[in-house]
């Protein structure tokens, strides 16, 4: 049985597996690389290419590559026509992971199960849409696990490991002595952004806060480079190269690799070809951060705001864990250092460290024998061992693979995480004014249970529409629908104004339930919302019978 954790990035992608010992180990490509591309190439000829040729591909045919499809997830179509034509962001990602499944058949044997990672503030329809992808890759997708509950776990793991007693009998009780400590997980990519505070106690590992930006990462910066290389361009030649698309490209991949040199040097050159003239010039680190001191200072708002909502200071806090190819950039760490007052723990790989977790989360699936799918749209959740194996599966035969003493902690292991995004109820103040009563905020631990009182809207209502979205927003339109219940033939000659208790019950298997009670009837209704089919299945807002839907909260 092999069963892997998969990163799929914004700019790269990984897969790993746990080995035997325990050891988390990332899989090479067929290029023999630890990450491939997230670039896809269409040849006119109908081949699909993945990876590293197809990223170069982009210097000379732009109008036949898709790059950063993770950024239109949840979106029907992908940002740009490819050869004309549109394609949806989920048949992309799914040509990444199918080449990674590939990849990963070729030396550990067929995959038998997948956990594949998403940014901790993807919402509902982002989430839905990677397992989509997933299917479409021939996966059997077992979770989607957030990418810095990911990294945290891979970090974890290791310290559970260095203080396992050998022996399988005592490991829980050897992790059970260790201290309480808490972690910041700065997770920068390609293309979004993560941060999450954790604590971590014996083999518990607990989500205290999360916030993000899915259109915030390492291609921001890029940009700023590719804005300032332009413009010296245009200055000595009147003419703009982000106008031509294969100039264009050629000016993104140079700013790119200006990026990664600045990291280690403090100055490089470039050479920008366009309309038969070369400009070459130089870039400094100092006017690098100066040009994306704003960015830096995005994601240390985000960071500051999760450290107060996880009612954290800083000399609480044990360890900064910087995760992500962008926290190579010399500002990011600096930033971290002078904000934390402590140097960061960069013992993670960045590239490495979220598929790492994944694999053990993948792990922890097969020795507790949960090998359906079960996706969730919230952080995923550890603690399997209470669950059935599926009909026909012992668990005690997919365990067999690990050692004994990594069998016994892989079921020990527990996570409680936070809902990223806020769940709530659509309530009618009129007929053009739909607003939304939030009953589980973001960042609320999991499990919780919450009733709240409502009214109807109209004497004698013969029925109440529950309509359940998640969002920030107060606007009900700019929420994501994820489920609907209704509560048809109330009580004749019932007053404008009665009561009506809608109950969210969100349980440890990522699974919500929402119960609406007329109290003088008795008259409900229920629906269970497994949070793996979520938004994009319904309209926006309710059909014809859901006219009578409640509004103000008594």
């Amino acid at each position: 049985m092999a069963y892997v954790g998969i990163d799929l990035g914004t700019t790269f992608s990984a897969v790993a597996y746990l080995n035997a010992q325990g050891i988390p180990t990332t899989i090479l490509n067929a290029e023999g690389e630890l990450t491939t591309p997230s670039v896809v190439l269409y040849e006119k000829n109908g081949e699909v290419v993945v990876g590293r040729d197809a990223r170069r591909a982009a210097l000379v045919e732009p109008g036949s590559v898709a790059d950063c499809a993770k950024r239109s997830m949840g979106e029907p179509y992908y940002a740009k026509l490819i050869n004309g034509q549109k394609l949806s962001p989920v048949e992309i990602s799914a040509k990444i992971l199918e080449k990674l499944r590939r990849d990963a058949e070729s030396q550990i044997g067929p995959v038998d199960g997948a956990v594949i990672t998403v940014p901790a503030y993807f919402d509902e329809a982002r989430r839905h849409a990677t397992a989509e992808a997933g299917k479409l890759a021939g996966l059997k997708v077992l979770d989607i696990l957030n990418e810095p509950t990911a990294a945290a776990l891979a970090f974890a793991f290791r310290q559970f490991v260095a203080g396992a007693a050998t022996s399988a009998r005592d490991i829980v009780s050897t992790l059970a002595r260790q201290p309480v400590r808490a972690g910041i997980v700065y997770d920068l990519g390609g293309g979004t952004f993560d941060v999450t505070a954790i604590r971590m106690h014996g083999q518990e590992i607990t989500v205290l806060a999360t916030a993000g930006d899915v259109r915030l990462g390492g291609r921001e910066w890029d940009e700023r480079l590719v804005n300032y290389m332009a413009d010296c361009f245009i200055k000595e030649y009147k003419s703009d190269p982000r106008l031509d698309p294969v100039s264009a490209q050629a000016l993104l991949l140079a700013a790119e690799e200006c990026k990664k040199v600045l990291s280690t040097r403090r100055q490089t050159h470039y050479a920008i070809n366009h309309a038969g003239r070369t400009f070459t010039g130089e870039v400094t680190r100092e006017t690098f951060e100066e040009l994306t001191a704003d960015l830096l200072y995005r994601t240390e708002n985000r960071l500051l705001r999760v450290l107060k909502q996880a009612h954290l200071s800083w000399d609480r806090v044990d360890e900064i864990l910087p995760v992500g190819g962008s926290t190579r950039m010399p500002q990011v760490l600096n930033m971290l250092r002078r904000a934390a007052g402590k140097a960061p723990n960069s013992t993670l790989s960045p590239d490495e460290a979220v598929a790492h977790g994944a694999a053990i989360h993948a792990a922890i699936c097969q020795v507790t024998g949960i090998v359906e799918p079960r996706i969730k749209s919230e952080p995923s959740l550890l603690d399997l061992a209470d669950e059935p194996a599926p009909d026909g599966l012992n668990s005690a035969d997919s365990a067999m693979f690990f050692k004994e003493n990594v069998t016994k902690l892989l079921r020990s292991i527990q996570t409680t995480n936070v809902n990223s995004h806020s769940l709530g109820v659509v309530v009618t103040k009129s007929i053009t004014d739909e607003r939304v009563s939030v009953l589980i905020p973001h960042n609320t631990s999991l499990p919780v249970q919450i009733t709240k009182r409502f009214v109807t809207v109209n004497e004698n209502q013969h029925q109440v529409s529950v309509r359940v979205v998640e969002g920030e927003s107060t606007s009900a339109a700019e929420c994501i629908p994820i489920g609907s219940c209704r509560i048809d033939d109330l009580p004749p000659g019932l007053p404008k104004g009665s009561p009506i208790d809608v109950k969210f019950s969100y349980d440890r298997s990522g699974r919500l339930h929402v119960e609406a009670l007329e109290p003088k009837s008795g008259r409900s209704a229920r629906v269970a919302i497994n949070r793996k089919h979520g938004a994009g299945q319904g309209p926006r807002h309710g059909g014809a019978g859901d006219s009578g839907a409640y509004s103000a909260i008594e």
